[in-house]
């Protein structure tokens, strides 16, 4: 018997036994014995062989067991953690749960005499548990796919459908235990009805190409498949290896977790490009007058911490109430995008920020950057714009030009600067205001210091 090992018994197999030495045959019978709550006792094909092959064996298949428990269990945590995050109308919860009876289900289908053993429970209770553990998924996976896919699992009769399952749930626990196998029998209608809804769902769900069907449509089949496989085996028609019901729910539920994980991403990456929309200028591109205003109070406090000196630059598009009207709006947005390229093209440094201020008017936000430098780039951010050379006959150049507006906080200390942030508009308002009273198509400043604290001005190239 040594080298004998561990098989299942079935009908009409005959298994020699060699005796060991001093005439002896050691034989151990190991015989499973599975419950189930429709009528009737599932006997397992016994396992026979040598006590110490067999208990080796035993150990496999209990830790073969408990890494399916495991990854059903280890689903469930992880849908529950999701429902702690952002996109709190992901079906988390609900297919935690599914997971969770899963992994209940296969428990049970495992170890339940070990389980009545251990804790002791009456037979009637545990078969109510069994109930417990199995009713409640037809419903869960119902609501699963109405949260998942709302629009494809639209309507009455699927409401109605979960009511009445949750219904044969409660029922479950009232009717004596001699009438289960006829509660089943009254349940075939509903639960045909169940399957007919997912099946509707999933074909409306294909034909809108929604995320994650193509796991949700696998994880059914592998449902399907397992039932049918376990149903054959029963009858004998198909030899199956253990736990083939085991392996089907962890598929079934790690390919339903990956539909509801690409519902998250497309959510997560459909919220950030809300972000950036809200962020950004609709016609320019540029950032909008709210992110610029965040981003200069953020930059003025990091400005006062630091010492450093912070500028901004303020352009208006000369004459252009009169091109947009004499060539149209469409004519104008092309002239505003331009000059938001432009301007695009100098806020080279990740801290820059190149934003629409409203209507014609554009503001470029420099950290790290004295008088002279930002001088240097609105000259040149102006020079770039008239080289583009549209034509505009109301301007004395006979082209599209900006004047321009620059100014500079820059703290004599560093520390304790208390200017207030929209100093920073006034001033390069002031600066504009200048270049357009001298002629446009110019670049004028206003320099700001702790000294002077507000608005001090000066006009025309720094020295």
């Amino acid at each position: 018997m040594r080298d004998f090992e561990p098989r299942y018994v079935r009908r009409h197999r005959v298994i020699p036994l060699v005796p060991d030495g001093d005439g002896t045959v050691e034989l151990v019978a190991q015989i499973e014995r599975g419950y189930y709550p429709f009528g009737g006792i599932a006997n397992h094909p016994p396992l026979i062989g040598p006590f110490g092959e067999l208990t080796g064996y035993t150990m496999i298949r209990l830790f073969r067991d408990g890494l399916l428990i495991g990854a059903l269990v280890l689903l469930s945590l992880y849908h529950i953690l999701l429902t702690l995050g952002p996109n709190r109308n992901a079906p988390t919860l609900v297919l935690a749960g599914i997971t969770l009876f899963l992994a209940t289900n296969l428990f049970i289908l495992i170890g339940e005499s070990a389980f009545t053993a251990v804790f002791s429970v009456p037979t009637a209770l545990h078969t109510r548990l069994i109930g417990l553990a199995l009713y409640p998924l037809p419903p869960l996976y119902l609501r699963f796919l109405r949260e998942l896919y709302p629009l494809e699992a639209r309507g009455r009769a699927s409401v109605t459908i979960e009511r009445l399952l949750w219904v044969w749930l409660a029922v479950s626990w009232i009717v004596p235990l001699q009438w289960w196998a006829d509660l089943l029998y009254a349940g075939i209608v509903v639960m045909v009805g169940a399957a007919i809804l997912v099946g509707t769902t999933l074909a409306r769900a294909l034909r809108s190409r929604r995320d994650g069907i193509g796991f949700v449509v696998s994880a059914i089949s592998v449902l399907i498949a397992t039932a049918v496989l376990e149903l054959g085996g029963t009858a004998g028609i198909v030899a199956l290896p253990e736990r083939v019901a085991g392996y089907g729910f962890v598929v079934f539920a790690g390919f339903n977790s990956l539909a509801v994980f690409l519902r998250i991403v497309d959510f997560r990456i459909s919220l950030t490009n809300l972000k950036d929309q809200a962020q950004h200028d609709g016609l320019t591109g540029l950032y909008n007058r709210r992110t610029l205003d965040a981003r200069v109070r953020e930059e003025h406090l990091r400005h006062g911490r630091s010492g450093r000196p912070l500028a901004l630059i303020m352009l208006d598009v000369d004459n252009f109430k009169p091109y947009n009207d004499n060539n149209g709006h469409q004519a104008g947005d092309r002239v505003l995008k331009t000059v938001a390229t432009v301007l695009h093209n100098h806020a080279r440094r990740s801290g820059d920020v190149a934003a629409r201020y409203g209507g014609e008017e554009f503001t470029l936000l420099l950290p790290h950057t004295d008088i002279h430098d930002a001088y240097r780039i609105a000259e040149s951010i102006r020079r770039s714009v008239e080289d583009h050379k549209i034509p505009h006959p109301d301007s004395a150049s006979g082209v599209v030009t900006v004047s321009l507006g620059v100014t500079v906080l820059e703290p004599t200390g560093g520390v304790g600067f208390s200017t207030d942030p929209e100093s920073l508009y006034r001033a390069a308002d002031s600066a504009l205001y200048d270049a357009k009273e001298t002629g446009r198509n110019g670049v004028r400043t206003a320099y700001v210091s702790e000294a002077i604290q507000a608005g001090a001005r000066v006009s025309g190239a720094p020295e």
